[in-house]
């Protein structure tokens, strides 16, 4: 009993061993077989638009590994491709550096209303300089007019709690202490 069932299993084994090298067959369409030089098409049966679409793949790729200018317009076309891949990776690049530089700038920038992520660097540079320029400007100029008010005044503030008395008691201070060797001046 052991060697029939044994048996049956090896004859199922081949029979199912057999159906898969067929389909294996009938899947692999060749249809080009090259001679001296000459094509030949061989006839399998399988579904038309199956048979269609694996000869034209075949056709292609027979073609593409047997013409030269096919393979010349493929590498022309490749160049291309990757020319216009790498030339949009450095524009998105160049672009991020950009908007980086300037939101780094973003103080410069409002001042002068440049808002657009593509301004040149150059644009900043110089809108960073003239910010600079302008700071400068305000701390000599406020060296010698409000920064002794709002030292005086919220010093004073310490004492009188009130901020408009603070600030009326550091006016009149710093207005004394200029208008008064004016005065002294004046009168001799």
């Amino acid at each position: 009993m052991d060697a029939e069932v044994m048996k049956m299993i090896e004859e199922e084994k081949a029979r199912e061993e057999k159906e898969i090298s067929l389909k294996k067959e009938n899947s692999e369409i060749n249809i080009f077989h090259q001679a001296n030089g000459n094509v030949s098409i061989s006839k399998e049966k399988d579904n038309i638009d199956e048979i269609v679409d694996k000869t034209l793949e075949q056709g292609l790729r027979y073609k593409i590994g047997t013409d030269k200018k096919v393979q010349e317009k493929i590498l022309k076309t490749s160049d291309i491709i990757i020319d216009s891949k790498l030339g949009t990776q450095q524009s998105k690049a160049e672009k991020q550096d950009k908007e980086s530089y300037q939101q780094n700038h973003k103080d410069a920038c409002d001042l002068y209303g440049i808002d657009e992520k593509t301004v040149p660097k150059w644009v900043v540079n110089i809108a960073v300089k003239v910010q600079n320029f302008w700071y400068a400007f305000w701390l000599i100029v406020g060296f010698f007019t409000t920064a002794p008010v709002v030292f005086l005044s919220k010093k004073i503030k310490v004492v009188f709690k009130k901020t408009w008395v603070a600030v009326a008691l550091a006016l009149t201070i710093y207005l004394s202490i200029i208008l008064v060797p004016i005065l002294i001046n004046i009168i001799k």
